[in-house]
């Protein structure tokens, strides 16, 4: 085998997923020659196909996400998310082995690509693009490839594989995985991406010292550690989240790792004059190094209308107007969920201005709320504007503006207990006072 089960079901996926490409590359093209970006797959019942870009993906009766590019004749290049979707949609499947036996030991996106690292870094497969999203498998996988896929495809041959990769049982590897957890933490690329499964069931020494050492990165990493630990009411990283939040700078730093120092501060009610000095640096800049705008200035506002609510007025105007579209996007759905007459105000009012791209997010948020009148301003928002006659393709703006209700309705979904537990602090026509 090619080690412990969080390796090895890893491998035996890959070469199960390399046979289903051969297949998908073998019966997708019959969909090809269609005019229909979508239907049912010619020739296989319950299977229907999803034309994108150079790629088509196919789901199957079972649930399936057979996912491909048209890079080769058959299928040889491992688009590496493809393959974690595909392992995702049969992580309970009872008729298969490795992909639910793969997502028992690494069960999110991020772990399994982190795995494909761990593959690449002792030559078991080789990436083929400088972005690490697409492999292909080593010569002696690749030649075995259909042999272990015809095996799993029978019980008694999905049997002993499990019998061989774990045994003595799931218990008899759950402590060296935990091990695992903790080393592959400190030696990952991205330490981050592993926390959330390395962190369950820790206790509150263990879950600093997986950590501890993620402080002093000033990065993206730094702020995930920060965000899990907000959850943790029994660890105490107060120093050093304090540290983190009086080192970051404002002129080259990412605001992520500071904004989960201010959230962990404020849940807490420490440090009041360094988070709100520091809160307003970081919420009060225009634009952040290396963006066109201030990414995570819907969330500052967020943080400000739970924690720092005579600040949160200024910043919620602020984001819905944003040149960065998503915060756009974040603040007008919260707005929507929360669905007070001030917000229906707040998003009227940012509506009424010159036309952006990001208006349509707006339009979505007022049609999303319970009140007619802003229903009616948000029906009666203009569109994109009119396409030239021989244009080509669409325009960013046709494109943000197709996908605007569906996009807000999704954020909506996600923002409903936030939203309730704002409103119920909040007046009707609240006009910035602290609540």
């Amino acid at each position: 085998m090619w080690g412990p089960p969080h390796l090895s079901w890893l491998v035996v996926a890959l070469l199960v997923q390399r046979e289903r490409q051969r297949w998908h590359h073998a019966v997708a093209r019959a969909a090809l020659d269609r005019d229909d970006d979508d239907g049912d797959l010619p020739g296989h019942a319950g299977w229907t196909y999803r034309r994108h870009g150079i790629g088509l993906c196919l789901t199957g009766p079972d649930g399936e996400l057979l996912d491909a590019d048209f890079l080769t004749e058959t299928g040889e290049v491992i688009d590496t998310w493809f393959f974690t979707a595909r392992v995702a949609s049969l992580a309970t499947s009872p008729t298969r082995i490795a992909e639910p036996r793969l997502w028992r030991w690494r069960p999110s996106d991020d772990v399994i690509v982190d795995g494909i690292h761990e593959l690449a870094a002792v030559g078991l497969v080789r990436y083929t693009t400088k972005y690490k999203n697409h492999v292909t498998l080593a010569p002696e996988l690749e030649a075995r490839a259909g042999e272990v896929a015809a095996e799993l495809d029978t019980a008694d041959g999905r049997a002993r594989w499990l019998a061989i990769i774990e045994p003595g049982g799931d218990e008899a590897h759950v402590a060296a995985h935990r091990a695992w957890l903790s080393m592959r933490v400190h030696a990952s690329e991205r330490p981050g991406d592993l926390l959330p499964l390395a962190l369950r069931g820790t206790t509150a020494e263990e879950a600093v010292g997986l950590c501890r050492p993620l402080f002093g990165r000033k990065d993206w990493h730094e702020g995930r550690a920060i965000e899990l630990l907000r959850a943790r009411p029994d660890v105490d990283v107060t120093a050093a989240v304090a540290e983190a939040l009086r080192r970051a700078d404002v002129a080259v730093d990412h605001p992520f790792s500071p904004y989960q120092a201010c959230a962990y501060l404020l849940e807490r009610d420490l440090e009041r004059e360094l988070v709100r000095e520091r809160f307003d640096a970081w919420a009060g800049l225009s634009r952040v190094a290396g963006y066109g705008g201030h990414p995570l200035l819907a969330d500052f506002a967020t943080l400000a209308l739970e924690r720092l609510p005579d600040r949160a007025l200024p910043l919620v105007r602020r984001a819905l107007r944003s040149d960065v579209p998503i915060a756009v996007c974040e603040m007008a759905s919260l707005l929507a969920a929360i669905d007070q007459r001030w917000c229906h105000r707040e998003l009227a009012a940012a509506l009424a201005e010159d036309r952006r791209e990001s208006h349509a997010y707006l339009a979505a948020a007022l049609r999303s709320t319970t009140s007619d009148l802003a229903h009616r301003r948000g029906a009666s928002a203009p569109g994109p504007p009119p396409r030239a006659p021989d244009a080509i393709g669409f325009t960013f703006g046709e494109v943000l503006s197709a996908r605007a209700d569906d996009d807000v309705a999704d954020a909506i979904d996600g923002l409903r207990a936030l939203a309730t537990r704002l409103r119920a602090g909040l007046p009707e026509d609240w006009m910035g006072e602290r609540g």
